[in-house]
């Protein structure tokens, strides 16, 4: 007499269901979902607005000195930041607001330079005006800093907007800084300086030749 087979049996050998053991291997060995894949090994971490800010300063300043303003592109630095361009136009809305971004992150940097080293009591006003001279033009005379005034002077004509964003982020910066000190100076006796705005122009320009 033939035996008719399971109900069971005949499912698995149709491949409606999985046997047993194939469920065991599927339970051992889920499918992994392609989305699920990239996510695990390829999603980048979250950074920091600063540092987000900062990477795209420094991808900026990069690309304008290698390929001239005029020949760059927000392409071109939001793929040398390895960011996306909406990140980049949610940051800086324009090509000269990030220009001006780069020139008043490298000013922070002078600024920085300036304060590290305060008046001590032990110091004179001239030896004080004379080590804030010197270390604008250590600034001023470094490959990076000068790679950008370079660029501000070889763009000045076709992008006059440049000339105008360095002198407000740069040597503009500079001299308010010499301007309030020189006007301290007179206010105690240390330094005669009657007018302390137009002495600290003509200081700040023996150092720093404003791009005409």
């Amino acid at each position: 007499m033939a035996v008719e087979p399971s109900r069971k049996s005949l499912v698995s050998r149709q491949g409606k269901r999985p046997v047993a053991g194939a469920k065991r291997r599927a339970a051992t060995n889920p499918v992994v979902e392609p989305e699920i894949l990239r996510a695990r090994r390829g999603r980048p971490l979250q950074i920091a607005e600063p540092e987000r800010r900062q990477k795209l300063l420094d991808a900026a300043e990069s690309v304008f000195v290698e390929q001239g303003y005029s020949a760059s592109s927000m392409d071109d630095i939001a793929r040398r930041a390895g960011m996306s361009k909406k990140t980049l136009y949610r940051l800086f809305d324009t090509k000269g607001a990030l220009f001006s971004a780069v020139i008043a992150g490298r000013r922070a940097v002078l600024n920085a330079m300036v304060e590290a080293e305060a008046c001590t009591g032990a110091e004179t006003a001239d030896e004080v005006l004379r080590r804030f001279l010197v270390k604008i033009a250590h600034f001023v005379l470094a490959p990076r800093q000068a790679s950008i005034y370079r660029l501000v002077i070889a763009e000045s004509r076709r992008a006059p907007e440049l000339a105008s964003a360095f002198y407000q982020e740069g040597p503009s910066k500079a001299r308010v800084m010499l301007t309030e000190w020189l006007r301290v100076q007179n206010e105690r006796g240390l330094l005669r300086v009657p007018d302390a705005a137009a002495a600290a122009s003509m200081l700040i320009s023996m150092v720093i030749a404003d791009p005409q």
